[in-house]
């Protein structure tokens, strides 16, 4: 199921409008948890995305959220991730957590940042896009059980930087 909708952003350079359109698709849907993927396109081209899974008791994740490196630092990121959490809003949606954690894309494939100056300075840049955003960090236990989880599952994050927002 894809659905496709418009919105008109006002560019910082003046009064010039343009067009981004959001494209959510639906990857998965299971009984226990559906997965999405916003799609951000200008002009015909993928410019950044980020993806989605709702879990029961009205919660969801956010996960691989990215913006493609020449449309950094124009707001579309933070457009994006306020399109994310207003859709999970209209769903219903009572706390969604994310895992700020820089990574790159690497063709089909997502390489996490591990190396210095890089990580401390991207991670401070998605941390204060998310706080920006409503999101708060999470309880010093919450993000235990989370570290827990990623061992288990194999997912090479910390959960030192858990954030949510209601």
């Amino acid at each position: 199921m894809n659905i496709k909708i418009c919105l008109c952003l006002l560019i910082s350079c003046g009064c010039m409008l343009a067009e981004k359109s959001y494209d959510i698709t639906l990857l998965k849907q299971g009984w226990f948890l559906s997965e999405s993927k916003i799609l951000c396109i200008d002009a015909e081209e993928e410019i950044g995305f980020i993806y989605l899974v709702e879990l029961p008791y009205s919660y969801a994740v956010l996960h691989s959220f990215f913006v493609f490196p020449h449309y950094r630092n124009q707001g579309i990121g933070k457009d994006l991730l306020h399109y994310a959490c207003m859709h999970l809003k209209q769903k219903g949606i009572q706390k969604i957590y994310v895992q700020p954690g820089p990574f790159d894309l690497n063709g089909d494939h997502f390489e996490k940042i591990d190396h210095e100056p890089e990580r401390p300075a991207r991670l401070k840049k998605l941390l204060k896009l998310y706080k920006s955003a409503g999101f708060e960090y999470s309880t010093q236990i919450l993000s235990k059980i989370a570290a827990c989880v990623y061992a288990v599952i194999g997912l090479g994050e910390d959960a030192q930087y858990l954030m949510s927002r209601t």
